[in-house]
């Protein structure tokens, strides 16, 4: 396709990132027009098609690794290339302000993505599953002694590290003003949305679940009666989660490479 061009999200771009959005297939819903053009247009990148944006790619930068977040192509446009054109522009861009991994997620079953992503030299890293949890289930889990509290900020790099995360991404959250918390000894972490649900939310065991989910409750919305829990490459905490009451609604692989040239 020979008409194909690139550009920055804007405010305007609002209405087609919504019907994009809706390519991925995923139960969080989009962000308010607001959001979108205060914090999610200026890390976006559209693919246009005779004028039209028929895709978008979502994208921030942590330190030399770039975490995409979307990568959506109109259903109507798929099996042309498009993905693979939007994916190197991205890259193209990240690599001028230093990074040079890159990490995503992408729904287990999703093959053409797989392939896509493996033909640009990414790999599968993990699993996670993602769970949606009542309340409720909370107090079917065991009591166990955590001692959640908020994180401080001096411990961030100390919680990036031992939990896999990004440098940076802990204070770019608390920017947003999420809830952070931290339990048994720095073991237990989660991030918590209120109104969605933590990812991550890693726990050593289902006392410290428990204990992290306290924690969360008072700042959830309170007519909320479940919230969504990632959780990355802990079965065994998933599969506790289950048996509480959890369900699973789908799974993903994080992939991980070098950022394309």
């Amino acid at each position: 396709m020979s008409d194909l061009s690139f550009h920055v999200g804007n405010a305007a771009d609002y209405p087609d990132y919504v019907r994009l959005f809706a390519e991925l297939q995923i139960p969080d819903p989009p962000v308010p027009p607001e959001e979108w053009a205060a914090a999610w247009a200026p890390h976006s990148l559209f693919l246009a098609s005779g004028g039209s944006n028929v895709a978008y790619a979502l994208a921030h930068a942590y330190g030399a690794t770039a975490h995409v977040f979307h990568l959506a192509v109109d259903g109507a446009m798929r099996r042309k290339g498009l993905g693979s054109a939007l994916f190197r522009a991205l890259g193209a861009r990240l690599l001028q302000v230093g990074c040079t991994r890159v990490r995503l997620n992408v729904k287990a079953g999703n093959d053409a993505a797989i392939q896509l992503y493996a033909g640009l030299g990414l790999e599968v890293h993990h699993r996670a599953q993602v769970l949606r949890l009542p309340w409720s289930a909370a107090g079917h889990l065991p009591h166990g002694v955590a001692d959640v509290r908020p994180v401080n900020p001096a411990e961030d790099a100390a919680l990036e590290r031992r939990h896999d995360l990004l440098e940076g991404q802990i204070a770019r959250w608390r920017e947003r003003d999420e809830r952070l918390f931290v339990a048994a000894g720095g073991d237990g972490f989660a991030r918590f949305v209120p109104g969605l649900g933590a990812m991550p939310f890693c726990a050593p065991g289902t006392g410290c679940a428990r204990a992290l989910l306290e924690a969360m409750r008072p700042h959830a919305p309170p007519a909320a009666s479940h919230l969504q829990l990632v959780i990355e490459a802990q079965d065994d905490l998933a599969l506790a989660l289950r048996d509480a009451g959890a369900t699973l609604l789908f799974e993903i692989f994080q992939m991980r490479g070098p950022m394309p040239r």
